[in-house]
Parts: C-alpha cells; structure tokens; sequence
C-alpha cells in the first residue's frame, strides 16, 4: 500500500481534504434576497410582517458580516420569522420572543425592537401612498 489510510477512515480523509480544497464563497447581499428566505417558508406575512422580515433580514446580514459571524450565529432563521411575526415592540419583549436562545441577537435587543418599529413605520408609508 502507498501508506495511506484505507477503508472507512482513508474515505473520510479523503472527503476531507476534498472539503478542505474547495474554495468559500460567502453570501452576496442584495436588495431582494430577504424574498429567497421567505419563500422557503411557504407560509405568508402581512406588510407589516414582511417589511420587519426584510429589515431584519439587512439588519443580520450587514451585522454578521461585520462581526465576522454567520447569519444562523447572529440570528437564526426561526428567531428572524418569528420577530417579524410578533413585532415586538420593545427590548424586553425582543428578549422574550428571542426565549434562551444562545443566538447573538440578545445583545442588540434594543436595535432590533427599533428596527421593527422602524420598518412598521415605512409600511403604514408605503400603504398611505
């Protein structure tokens, strides 16, 4: 043999190093991909909701990266629907939807409850015209 591993350990090394070589793209933000995740769902949202879904969805996307974290790190995609669901109104209340979550989002409870309140604005906006 070549001395490398064979069987199940040598094809797990082998997956492996074919990982390891393949090359990270990293998500490109745009102005409509918020519609790719909420698609997935295949349940809908009001206005409201979905303009408080697209924020916070800019809002984690621009922070992950800032942080160098993952969006699923930062806020995941069941904590993202379910704010925009519930609107919270403020941090104490973005706090209790986000329960014991080990996501990052706690410790920008403030913003996000600002965020919505925000985005609730620009569609009452929107709705008017």
């Amino acid at each position: 043999p070549s001395g490398r591993p064979q069987g199940a350990l040598g094809a797990a090394l082998q997956h492996s190093w074919q990982v390891s070589c393949s090359l990270y793209e990293p998500p490109v933000f745009t102005e409509t991909a918020y519609l790719h995740a909420y698609r997935r769902y295949r349940a809908s949202l009001s206005a409201k909701e979905l303009a408080a879904f697209a924020a916070l969805f800019h809002w984690r996307f621009k922070n992950a990266e800032a942080l160098d974290e993952s969006t699923g790190h930062l806020l995941p995609n069941a904590l993202l629907w379910k704010l925009s669901k519930g609107r919270p109104a403020s941090a104490g209340e973005v706090r209790r939807q986000l329960g014991h979550s080990a996501c990052l989002a706690h410790r920008y409870a403030a913003e996000l409850a600002q965020i919505i309140a925000q985005s609730e604005a620009q569609a009452a906006h929107v709705a008017q015209q």
